[in-house]
């Protein structure tokens, strides 16, 4: 029938604001994981050279379970220390800026083993000429990780526009990022953007079906049966312009 009769109608546009939230700060496990995830280190490697910064002073006590800062903490001052680097100084100066209303209080991971605070840097370093590569890429680590805490989610706005095309419903969804915020300074995440063109509540879209290749196009599935049985599923999706739209299941 979508076939048929090409014609969009668009039903629903809805849009709203979206967070991505800093990570929280840094304990032993989260360290391991995220060495592990972003430069292929081990946990044993990552320990030994966490150990190695810590005993030169550059970062605080690595073996921890906290993954929250106490109230005590002077964290604006550990922020300062950064100040001068000459790869994030110029996010460190925003950050202690007033104006730019950037700070944020670190929020809490629920843990705190009362015994040491999380992970963070204790000395300045703009790189020490005796440091290997994965001295220096730890050491990133904890600064980076440190000044995301205490900095303001990303901000985006998601807009969700629902069609009907001869009585099937299709959803396509697009977001721009308005504030990448922490993610100014914290390089291993990311949050990419899908534009998707503005469209009006009961705006009809002409000729959305075309014939290259078949815009209409049925994805196929299986997924497996506790039963040792395969079940077939179909996934429908329609293109208009370059934004696919996937059905939407039906009521019951």
């Amino acid at each position: 029938m979508c076939v048929l009769e090409p014609t969009a109608t668009v039903t629903n546009v809805r849009q709203q604001e979206k967070l991505k939230y800093p990570p929280h700060p840094l304990s032993t496990i989260e360290l391991e994981k995220r060495a592990s995830r972003y430069f292929h280190m081990s946990s044993e490697h990552t320990m030994k050279v966490a150990e190695d910064l810590y005993q030169a002073g550059f970062i605080s006590y690595p073996r921890t379970e906290t993954d929250c800062f106490s109230t005590r903490t002077d964290l604006h001052t550990i922020v300062r220390e950064q100040e001068d680097h000459p790869v994030w100084g110029s996010y460190v100066q925003r950050l202690l800026d007033p104006g730019t209303r950037l700070w944020r209080n670190p929020s809490s991971g629920g843990h705190d083993d009362k015994a040491h605070p999380p992970i963070h840097p204790t000395k300045y370093s703009a790189g020490e000429s005796r440091w290997s590569q994965d001295h220096h890429r730890l050491y990133e680590l904890v600064v980076r990780h440190f000044l995301a805490c205490v900095s303001q989610p990303a901000v985006g706005a998601e807009t969700v526009v629902e069609i009907d095309i001869a009585g099937e419903q299709f959803s396509a969804s697009g977001r721009v990022i308005l504030a990448k915020n922490y993610l100014d300074v914290y390089c291993f995440e990311s949050w990419g953007s899908s534009m998707i063109p503005a469209y009006v509540h009961g705006q009809q879209v002409c000729h959305l079906l075309q014939n290259h290749m078949g815009s209409l196009v049925l994805h196929f599935f299986f997924s497996y049966l506790d039963d040792g049985l395969w079940l077939f599923h179909n996934l429908c999706v329609c293109l208009m312009g370059n934004i696919f739209f996937v059905k939407l299941p039906k009521a019951i």
